[in-house]
């Protein structure tokens, strides 16, 4: 058996072979650590979004069916903003509870036009996510509504 000789151009090859190895794992490793990363905050933003949306169309549900409700004389609450006696009406709610706000919303309400606009503006606790919604009723037909996302 003959032993062959070691060129001496071929030392440490080995070395530098494993050392390009590892190093583009590494870059791989952190590339997919970095892509991962991004698509867990992509995914809260879009939660936080969700919520905000979901927010807002409850304070425009609870605004809604405190519009509707009557009063003493059994006159709907929305005839003080269609009959002009309240030029528009403002409040701001802790949802869902007091206790433990998700968020606040803002409800504003007045004449647009020949409608009632019902508009809410939710803002999230611990997030910059914010909703604006708003339904319109018509001062006629209080069946006769639509929303927009504004």
């Amino acid at each position: 058996m003959m032993i062959k000789k070691r060129d001496p151009n071929e030392k440490g090859f080995a070395l530098v072979a494993v050392l390009i190895v590892v190093v583009v794992l590494s870059f791989l490793f952190l590339a997919i650590v970095n892509l991962t990363n991004n698509n867990a905050k992509q995914m809260d933003m879009q939660e936080d979004h969700m919520r905000a949306y979901y927010l807002s169309k409850s304070g425009i549900d609870i605004a809604y069916a405190a519009l509707m409700m009557t009063d003493n004389n059994g006159v709907q609450n929305i005839r003080t903003i269609i009959d002009g006696k309240k030029e528009k009406l403002e409040s701001i709610l802790e949802l869902p509870n007091a206790a433990n706000p998700l968020g606040k919303v803002t409800i504003d309400v007045k004449m647009v036009n020949d409608e009632v606009r019902i508009a809410a503006l939710a803002e999230l606790e611990n997030s910059d996510s914010t909703a604006l919604l708003a339904l319109y009723v018509h001062k006629d037909d209080f069946n006769k509504t639509h929303w927009e996302r504004e």
